[in-house]
């Protein structure tokens, strides 16, 4: 049986997260600033937090995309929450 990958797909503005595979490397997160592909595949421009530094980067087992409409939802929910005094 082959199983069918999901295809990667991106908009600028959306972040990309990269877990470390080792214990002593970090977690890399930057911002998809180009995606020259009209579909939204790989690869994309990349503004990385850590090295304020942008790169050409082909996402790989590793690498997951926050879309940005999720964080932004995420932030109307905070917006909306109880606050106490």
């Amino acid at each position: 049986m082959v199983k069918e990958v999901g295809v990667v797909k991106a908009v600028a503005g959306d972040q990309v997260v990269v877990e470390s595979s080792h214990l002593a490397a970090h977690r890399r997160e930057g911002q998809i600033v180009e995606v020259p592909d009209p579909n939204g595949a790989p690869p994309y421009r990349v503004h990385w937090s850590d090295t304020d530094t942008d790169t050409l980067f082909f996402p790989g087992p590793d690498a997951h995309i926050v879309h940005a409409q999720h964080e932004e939802s995420f932030d109307r929910r905070a917006d909306s929450s109880v606050h106490y005094d």
